[in-house]
């Protein structure tokens, strides 16, 4: 009984250094679509943040925007159907 907390606390440990680092990589990867140097490369980053942040599926929507722009439309319409999907496509997601 006394080993309950100490296992508890292990556990948690352990769940948070699995997790930690899989949800910053995605909050990177939001910085790096902001700044990425094409539409192309933009839309992978979103894809890759919205992939690492279920609770941000708004991202698909966007990662679909710059697949469109960069007249990637196999790609956009990929994004646009995970967004629709998930009930997060907006009235502009509607191309």
């Amino acid at each position: 009984m006394r080993d309950l907390p100490r296992n508890a606390l292990i556990l948690l440990s352990i769940l948070l250094a699995v997790f930690v680092p899989f949800v910053s990589s995605g909050y990177a990867e939001l910085e790096r679509a902001a700044t990425a140097p094409s539409h192309l490369a933009a839309a992978g980053h979103y894809q890759a943040a919205a992939s690492r942040l279920p609770w941000r599926a708004d991202l698909y929507e966007l990662a679909g925007h710059y697949f469109y722009h960069a007249e990637a439309y196999t790609q956009a319409e990929a994004a646009y159907q995970k967004a629709l999907d998930r009930n997060s496509l907006s009235p502009d997601g509607w191309v």
